[in-house]
């Protein structure tokens, strides 16, 4: 039996929606039908944040939900992330059948003798939510969320906010036969059962490793599970480069500019330099292509005006604090009348205070 994850699609991110579903119906669409999978799971964050109806991104999710549904596999589409799924899933309602599930809150499914938990990404502060279905076991749980061991976004605090739920892998050491597989984290990764697919595509820099998906080869009769991580060949490349390498005459600056747009899907500069001129050229290059960006890092020359203002703003905290210090134990009145006498020479009664104080204006 042969079972599909791909997780953080994010259509509506990149501005290159087609693409990303050329990729979707290039590679993930044909090796589900080469391989006859039996269950196709799209483990949340089909979009990236609320999308028109019309919008390209809308309809380039649909197209696939459809390529998905065509290939006669069980599809499991889970809710991931708030704001970015934003119950937009549910607009493929349509499908909804014995072999189309759209997945909003924990559930547990029995699929073609498999048993699964499917746990999108909830707002719960109760750590009991989910205690009566860590009771029972499964073949596999299904997952959007952050795990405690990938550390990144893991921490709460004691506001009454909504938090997602952190899940740690010891709540699935005696409960899961097989593997804990899901999205939310963008790096591929394995730690102890739990499997992070990664995004299908690479969605921003530093993404530079390998971008796909996840195929389980399952048998239940045999009790035999293995998993293979599938690249997506046609990841979107996400190149950085320092303006200090770059040439410091503005018009082979301007050709090997060109070059690394031309030759990379985004390019971002690094704005390592002080030289203004180089800046302001790069600035301008940038300014009118979607696919360019720059970074702006602090150069000595920031660094040394930030020191001087934080010099500045530490003189003023310690002329304060030794205000401060004069003031203590006086009342407003009493400060009133000790600033009009040492900074403007003049002396204040009480009455006279309290009469410039009630005095409509």
């Amino acid at each position: 039996m042969i079972i599909e994850n791909i997780a953080d699609i994010h259509f509506g991110k990149t501005g290159k929606e087609e693409e990303i579903y050329k990729a979707l119906k290039d590679h993930f669409i044909k090796r589900c039908i080469e391989k006859h999978a039996d269950i196709i799971i799209i483990n949340g964050d089909s979009f990236h944040s609320k999308v028109a109806i019309d919008s390209t991104a809308n309809i380039c999710f649909n197209k696939f939900i459809a390529d998905c549904v065509n290939t006669g596999a069980t599809i499991i589409l889970i809710e991931g992330t708030e704001s970015h799924d934003r119950h937009q899933i549910n607009g493929s309602s349509q499908y909804l059948s014995n072999k189309f599930f759209i997945v909003n809150t924990v559930t547990k499914l029995n699929i073609n003798g498999l048993k699964f938990l499917i746990m999108p990404e909830e707002y719960v502060r109760n750590d009991d939510y989910y205690k009566e279905y860590f009771k029972d076991t499964y073949d596999f749980v299904q997952f959007h969320g952050q795990f405690s061991h990938v550390g990144f976004g893991s921490n709460t605090n004691d506001e009454i906010v909504r938090h997602p739920f952190i899940l740690d892998y010891k709540m699935f050491e005696k409960n899961t036969k097989y593997y804990v597989i899901g999205g939310h984290i963008h790096t591929h990764s394995i730690y102890k059962n739990i499997i992070y697919c990664g995004s299908f595509s690479r969605l921003n820099f530093g993404e530079e490793e390998d971008k796909g998906w996840i195929e389980i080869d399952v048998d239940p009769k045999k009790s035999k599970c293995s998993w293979e991580f599938i690249k997506n060949p046609d990841a979107p490349e996400f190149r950085t480069i320092l303006a200090s390498k770059l040439p410091k005459d503005t018009e082979n600056l301007l050709i090997q500019l060109r070059g690394y747009a031309e030759n990379n899907d985004f390019l971002r500069i690094t704005l390592d330099v002080e030289d203004d001129n180089i800046i302001n050229t790069i600035k301008g290059f940038v300014k009118n292509r979607d696919n360019c960006c720059t970074k702006t890092i602090k150069t000595n020359k920031d660094k040394d005006i930030q020191k001087e203002i934080s010099e500045d703003i530490k003189e003023k905290q310690q002329k304060l604090h030794e205000q401060m210090k004069e003031f203590n134990g006086l009342n407003f009145i009493q400060i009133t009348q000790k600033i009009a006498h040492d900074e403007y020479h003049q002396d204040f009664s009480h009455e006279e205070i309290n009469k410039i104080l009630n005095t409509q204006v």
